[in-house]
């Protein structure tokens, strides 16, 4: 018997999520986006290249009941091929074929681990683990958005514009990308790396190269999640055209953001950065307003989140933006910390920008600002 299951775009979410075509729908959707994959009989034309699937002792595109975690390869995928999966509990093997989607039949607890080590090549890396165990992406290639068809053909479903997009279902934990050579290339036409984070763990973004796209980093966590932890190397170099990092977390936890490199946004929105109380936030336009666009790092805590820390550790670092270099709005119930020693600057067309701007909601506490060298302005 086939198994079907859809990929719905959650808008408070921001990404698509893995649903069972057989589940109850608990209310109308208006205007989703639905793709549906069969998982049986039915053979796709693809972009998508036949990843290495490592599971117990052969290599296919359909990987079941591997010990620890599922492992997929680029090292035969030909250029403008993506990498695309989707991870869903399985006690029973999944019959084999050539589909859209690489599906990952997955024992309980079981990993999923992506590693791309292959140079000058264009293709996404886009996935979805509604598994119970961690996602783990090593980057130490390139990772080049293609804008191909997710469904060969069909113009109505989204195209492959971010170079890096990566979910993980409410039953999945941490998920992890990381960026390890300072050579790598991570280039998108929408969003360099992305990642919603629905699951019960945190999500860590670890960079060392470079990440080009309108926004460079966009990292959400949803409410039963922890926290978001973003790491720069001195070689990592983070441009966004529009924004450098945006972190939206609704989880449970802290926000983590540590620079040692260069990250920039170099959006046309000038002044200073209002209050934004929704669920969700744009990470082209943050709160709906030009004033967040052109902002080097983004960061927002909800209600039930803590802290946020940023810290810039290099003095070579510069921290960039139009409208502001840093931005930051805790509505949770910690402490919101903000020390340089390099370069942080809002450098607008009117020159009215803010290097660092902090609001602090009612049940957040202190707001501690320190500048140990270098110059904000």
């Amino acid at each position: 018997m086939n198994k079907i299951y859809k990929l719905i775009w959650n808008a408070r979410e921001q990404a698509y999520v893995v649903t069972s075509e057989l589940a109850r729908k608990s209310g109308k959707v208006v205007g989703a986006k639905v793709v549906t994959t069969v998982i049986g009989a039915l053979a796709l034309t693809t972009n998508v290249a036949q990843a290495q699937c490592v599971s117990t002792s052969e290599q296919n595109q359909i990987c079941t009941n591997a010990a620890e975690e599922v492992v997929i390869s680029d090292r035969d995928r030909p250029n403008g091929k993506d990498i695309a999966f989707i991870g869903i509990p399985s006690d029973d093997p999944i019959t084999s074929q050539e589909g859209v989607f690489d599906v990952l039949g997955l024992a309980d607890g079981q990993n999923i681990r992506v590693k791309v080590d292959r140079t000058g090549q264009n293709g996404s890396l886009w996935g979805i683990n509604s598994g119970t165990g961690k996602t783990i992406v090593d980057i130490s290639g390139d990772v080049i958005s293609s804008g191909n068809e997710m469904i060969p053909g069909d113009t109505d479903t989204p195209k492959f514009d971010d170079a890096v997009s990566i979910t993980n279902s409410e039953n999945a934990t941490n998920l992890t990308v990381n960026q390890a050579a300072s050579s790598s290339t991570i280039r998108g036409e929408n969003i360099g790396i992305t990642t919603s984070n629905s699951g019960k763990g945190s999500t860590n973004i670890d960079v060392a190269g470079t990440v080009q796209a309108k926004v460079g980093i966009y990292a959400d966590n949803g409410q039963n999640s922890k926290a978001i932890n973003i790491s720069q190397a001195e070689t990592g170099n983070i441009d966004g055209s529009v924004n450098g990092i945006v972190v939206n977390n609704q989880g449970i936890e802290a926000i983590n953001i540590n620079i040692s490199g260069n990250v920039t946004g170099k959006g046309t929105g000038t002044g200073s950065v209002p209050v934004d109380t929704d669920d969700t936030i744009d990470p082209m336009n943050p709160n709906g307003d030009i004033f967040n666009t052109g902002s080097g790092i983004i960061a927002e805590n909800h209600e039930n989140a803590t802290d946020i820390n940023i810290h810039q550790l290099e003095e070579s670092s510069r921290i960039q933006g139009t409208a502001t270099g840093i931005s930051a709005v805790n509505s949770g119930t910690g402490s919101t910390t903000i020390t340089t020693v390099g370069t942080v600057i809002a450098d607008g067309p009117e020159k009215n920008g803010t290097g660092i701007s902090v609001f602090n909601g009612e049940t957040a506490n202190a707001i501690n600002i320190t500048q140990k060298t270098g110059s904000i302005k």
